[in-house]
């Protein structure tokens, strides 16, 4: 990942209080099936970083931030620029309970 992908990454997480964030994983928990929830896992396992999300960012990832944003979760309602720095952070949190320690 790149410095400042990084950078605006680290700075939308901070900006987001801890409950949203868990209720946003929460939300998550129950919008995912198992299935999903299997397949998102086996594609996390590994990871040193939040870029496992690529390959779905398009297709399922525009599925998920519109969904966190339909249910209460965008970016105005977390304050921050784009959703896009902060949904795998989310998954990770729904899946895994807790973010993937990103290899810098």
């Amino acid at each position: 990942m790149g410095d400042v992908q990084r950078m605006r990454e680290e700075r939308a997480v901070a900006r987001v209080p801890e409950e949203k964030k868990e209720a946003a994983a929460e939300f998550l928990r129950g919008l995912f099936t198992q299935e999903q929830k299997d397949q998102l896992r086996e594609m996390m396992e590994g990871a040193t970083d939040h870029f496992w999300v690529s390959p779905i960012h398009f297709w399922g990832g525009m599925a998920i931030r519109n969904a966190l944003r339909q249910n209460g979760f965008g970016e105005k309602e977390l304050g921050i620029e784009n959703l896009d720095y902060i949904y795998a952070r989310l998954i990770e949190r729904a899946i895994l309970g807790k973010e993937i320690e990103e290899q810098k």
